[in-house]
This record gives structure tokens, C-alpha cells and sequence, in this order.
């Protein structure tokens, strides 16, 4: 009897090790399964860091622009209303007559291998020894060419990105002939077009405009533009546009 009982505890001492044996093998198994989810897990967050630093990275790396002010439009006056359709948003401004501008523009280029991201253009007037109070203009992307009749003025004026090694074009004075007057004014924001232009921005001799680039990742001033006498329609050109605007260092003219 007692061989019989010695022989069932040592049958049931090795099924508890053999039981043992197959737990440790069982959570051994489990354990490096688990470890291998995890170092995968590690390893996509290692490729989503290493794309998020290339991402900042990026966004570190500054945009180079510079810019020139663009007169080939004071040589080809374009129609800014239609003689049969001169409505703006919804509101008939006149009839039987085109009205026409020549444009100063400025071209903006992107030197850099990057993106200049977002980027608006802006104008300041200084008149009469002290700035005006709207502060800054936003200027007009050509880019967004569509928009005189009834589109939503903030789709006209909205960011631009410059890609790297290209360039955009921002209106920035129109010199006007209407059936009524000639005048000339930066295109704005500021009214429901330009020829509903809020009176300050039109020109006045001796006005200083401050022409200044914002990007999100690049920043640049133009040269200050003087009205030495506001441009006229019919007699202002390529050729002598120096007549009327000339091209001065800003902090010559500017107070500090």
C-alpha cells in the first residue's frame, strides 16, 4: 500500500512539473510575443519621430526672397470693368463705358530650396509725417485673378505659398480712367473693389509706401516707394515712371 500511494505522489509531483514546465514554456512563448509587439510598436514610433523631425526640420529652414516692383502694366492698361457687366457684388456702378488701369506691381522671387509658406503682401502709407491709421494694406495675388464679380473678398486676399525657385506677382497700384476721373489707388481689402476703394488708399503727392513680404517662414522689405506726384493715366509709362514714383532707401525717409 504504501509503494502504491510513494508511486501516485511521485506521478503527481511529475504532472506538476511537467505542468510547470509547460506554464513557463506557455508565458515564455506569450512574453516574447508581447515583445515583439512592442518593439514593432517602437519601431513605427521611431519612423513617425524620425518623419516628424524631418517635418520640423523643414519648418526651421527659412525661405530667401527678394522682390522688384513690376511697371510693365503702366505699358498695357487692362479693363478692370466690363462696359455691358460693370457690376460688383450685385451693385450696377456704371454703363456704356469701360473702366481701365495701369498697374505697378511688385514680383516677388523665391531663391531658397524650400517653400516660403503663406505668405501676404502689405502695404504701409506714411503721409503727412505720420502713418495711416488702417495700418497695413493687404495686397492683391495675382494668382487669384477671378473675383471682380461677386466673389467673397477674402478669398481675393488670402495667403499664397512661393515655391522654391518660382516667383508671385501682387498688385499694388492701379492708376485709374473712369468716365468720370482719373485717379490712382492701392488695391485693397479695404472696400468691395477698387473702385469702391476706402479714400485713404488713394495717392497723394508725397506719400511714402512701405512695401513689406510676411511669410510664415521668410520675411522682406521692399524699398520705399515716394509719390512725388500722383501718376496720371494718360501720361505715365514705363519710361517715366520716375517722374512721378521714385525709389528710396526706407530709412532715409521713414522716421527711426
Amino acid at each position: 500500500m504504501g509503494s502504491v500511494i510513494t508511486e501516485t505522489i511521485s506521478i503527481i509531483s511529475g504532472l506538476g512539473s511537467l505542468i510547470s514546465a509547460v506554464a513557463l514554456v506557455i508565458t515564455i512563448h506569450y512574453y516574447r510575443k508581447q515583445t515583439s509587439g512592442l518593439e514593432k510598436q517602437l519601431e513605427e514610433m521611431r519612423k513617425q519621430n524620425s518623419i516628424l523631425e524631418q517635418q520640423l526640420e523643414e519648418m526651421r529652414k527659412k525661405a530667401e526672397l527678394k522682390a522688384e516692383f513690376d511697371y510693365t502694366f503702366l505699358d498695357n492698361a487692362v479693363p478692370i470693368t466690363d462696359a455691358d457687366k460693370a457690376i460688383i457684388s450685385g451693385i450696377m456702378i456704371k454703363s456704356g463705358t469701360d473702366t481701365r488701369a495701369k498697374i505697378v506691381r511688385i514680383n516677388v522671387f523665391n531663391e531658397s530650396s524650400v517653400t516660403a509658406r503663406q505668405c501676404v503682401a502689405k502695404v504701409r502709407i506714411f503721409r503727412k509725417d505720420h502713418w495711416e491709421g488702417f495700418g497695413g494694406i493687404m495686397l492683391h495675388w495675382i494668382r487669384y485673378r477671378v473675383g471682380i464679380h461677386g466673389n467673397r473678398m477674402e478669398d481675393l486676399y488670402r495667403p499664397i505659398d512661393i515655391a522654391a525657385k518660382d516667383s508671385e506677382i501682387a498688385d499694388l497700384v492701379f492708376i485709374i480712367k473712369d468716365h468720370k476721373e482719373k485717379y490712382a489707388a492701392i488695391r485693397t481689402d479695404l472696400g468691395l473693389d477698387i473702385l469702391f476703394a476706402n479714400p485713404r488708399t488713394r495717392l497723394h503727392e508725397d506719400d511714402i509706401l512701405k512695401v513689406s513680404v510676411y511669410c510664415d517662414n521668410a520675411t522682406l522689405d521692399l524699398p520705399c516707394i515716394h509719390v512725388k506726384k500722383v501718376p496720371d493715366y494718360d501720361t505715365i509709362n514705363s519710361s517715366n515712371e520716375k517722374d512721378f514714383l521714385e525709389i528710396l532707401e526706407c530709412h532715409k525717409v521713414l522716421p527711426s
